[in-house]
């Protein structure tokens, strides 16, 4: 009898533990296992030429609204260098967590650069449901109210990198 007790408790533990798969965001009834989004990714560009100066990107802030206040991005990253064979230097700024929320509810976002005192808006539509056989979705960016473009060159895994035009 203590046997069972002791194999039903160990399989209590390994099914709350497999289920639960790490506090990463929601699961609904309709797509019941978590999976994390490819990050949400973009490229400034100034005037024609990309922005490479890993500081100066490093210095962007991306806020949202969230129960009456103002909450920032914290989970902003500046890629390594990629240099494409027509010699031109990209660096991307990533957010999982960006993709995560707009998938649930969050949609705009407000970005600050470090050298004006411009905001742009940015409408981020993510998506996951049963329609998309569970997988999120990224339905479109707009800056601005103007859809941004994507840079195929830089698509990594199945992502696609937005292309941000800095003021």
């Amino acid at each position: 009898m203590r046997k069972w007790i002791g194999v039903s408790v160990l399989l209590g533990i390994f099914l709350v533990l497999s289920c639960h798969k790490g506090n990463k965001g929601p699961v609904t009834p309709a797509c019941p296992e978590f999976e994390e989004p490819q990050p949400f990714s973009f490229e400034l560009r100034k005037n024609g030429i990309f922005l490479s100066d890993s500081n100066y990107l490093a210095g962007i802030a991306i806020t949202y609204s969230y129960n009456n206040g103002t909450n920032s991005v914290e989970d902003l990253v500046v890629s390594d260098a990629i240099t494409t064979p027509d010699g031109i230097i990209h660096r991307e700024v990533t957010s999982t967590n960006m993709a995560l929320s707009s998938a649930y509810g969050t949609k705009i976002y407000y970005l600050a650069y470090p050298d004006t005192s411009k905001v742009d808006t940015l409408d981020l539509d993510v998506v996951r449901t049963p329609a998309t056989n569970c997988e999120y979705v990224f339905n479109f960016l707009r800056v601005d109210n103007i859809i941004a473009k994507t840079d195929t060159p830089l698509v990594e895994q199945g992502d696609s990198t937005y292309i941000l035009n800095h003021p």
